[in-house]
């Protein structure tokens, strides 16, 4: 996919380690693409922003670190968001209709996949596909996943 002006111009900034917001601005679907696109060192610096970003960002980018090895990023551990979820009903579930294109656990390849899905599908508050049925932001086995 190629890169999109906003996306490269967020990439300078975050290589700078200008702190920003214009990747909360985005739409979920919007912003998983740009971080799958993103370099690791990019990633990071977005992450390390910590106040720059919020908690949806944040778990994006935590699942997409971890995949690629990560444990911190200069000092500031990975997983920490989405570990403080697990186990916590903080998002309320409600079952909606039935979905066309409705996706079960089983539909991907690993958990990581699952919370990618999630997250860009307006996770975790909003669960249209019921891969977070306790409420605590984390689909099918990721908050396992996380050690």
């Amino acid at each position: 996919m190629k890169p999109t002006v906003m996306g490269m111009a967020l990439a300078g900034l975050s290589a700078c380690g200008i702190v920003y917001n214009a990747v909360d601005q985005m739409d979920p679907e919007q912003r998983a693409v740009w971080i799958a696109s993103q370099n690791t060192d990019t990633l990071c610096a977005t992450y390390v922003g910590g106040a720059a970003v919020g908690r949806d960002t944040d778990m994006m980018l935590e699942v997409e670190l971890i995949e690629r090895g990560l444990a911190s990023c200069d000092g500031r551990p990975v997983g920490v968001v989405s570990r403080g979820l697990r186990g916590s009903a903080t998002f309320p579930r409600a079952q909606t209709g039935t979905l066309v294109d409705d996706r079960d656990c089983s539909d991907f390849s690993s958990a990581a996949d699952a919370q990618r899905f999630f997250l860009a599908r307006g996770g975790p508050a909003r669960d249209a596909h019921a891969l977070d049925p306790d409420g605590d932001g984390l689909a099918c086995t990721w908050g396992q996943a996380l050690g």
